[in-house]
């Protein structure tokens, strides 16, 4: 059964948290300019202080609701997802996948844009049927209580696909871990898949006049950074 959820967190728990953050032991932690060890001291207090005084989750959480979410459940997980209909007539389903750490807010600018390209600029024949859950454990889906794996949460993504949704066809967008859910898990689902696009954000801290080495089949080739 597939219900439509709408995101609304109590002012009681958002409180809560405001009191954690406020209240937290900062003595304790070692201050430590850098980034050698972790996020650096002196922005985790400017960003917490930011969380507390001018965050505004409700304007968030109303942009979170301007999507149409829904909840299903899958062996027992009651997985959040998001879908978005292309008025394209002969659409095909396209499946995101966040990585980790993540949530399905990485493809909120995308998520119109590839379903209805003709308001950029595109093509309405170019749209899809975006779909896109929140992975087992993050997000508005239910949290667990041990470690799934990629292969388990593979056969959990086939289930909800084929089964709760009826999809038979699948184009895959992936980011992070959605990689080792190919390598690993989606083995399961494969003859479903259609097309695979992968994602994989690293962060490169390059100034202009590096040199860095970059693999184009097989071979080395030198970029200069302008």
């Amino acid at each position: 059964m597939i219900k439509p959820y709408k995101i609304s967190v109590p002012k009681s728990t958002l409180n809560n948290i405001y009191k954690k953050v406020r209240s937290y032991p900062w003595k304790m932690m070692q201050n430590v300019n850098g980034w050698e060890y972790g996020t650096n001291y002196n922005y985790l207090k400017k960003i917490s202080k930011y969380w507390v005084s001018k965050y505004n989750w409700k304007k968030f959480e109303n942009k979170i609701n301007s999507f149409k979410n829904y909840k299903t459940n899958v062996d027992g997980i009651n997985l959040h997802f998001i879908i978005e209909k292309s008025k394209n007539t002969k659409s095909r389903p396209l499946l995101l996948l966040h990585g980790w750490p993540g949530s399905v807010i990485e493809f909120f600018d995308i998520i119109p844009r590839l379903a209805h390209p003709e308001k950029f600029g595109g093509k309405i024949e170019d749209g899809f049927d975006i779909i896109v859950p929140s992975l087992p454990g993050f997000g508005f889906s239910t949290p667990i209580k041990k470690a799934l794996g990629p292969r388990r949460i593979g056969k959990i993504l086939n289930k909800f696909m084929v089964k709760n949704l009826r999809v038979i066809k699948i184009i895959l967008y992936k980011v992070g871990i959605g990689e080792q859910l190919l390598q690993l898990g989606l083995v399961s689902i494969v003859q479903n898949i259609v097309k695979v696009f992968i994602l994989i954000a690293y962060r490169l801290d390059i100034q202009k006049g590096q040199k860095i080495i970059k693999k184009k089949n097989g071979k080395k080739n030198l970029i200069l950074i302008k």
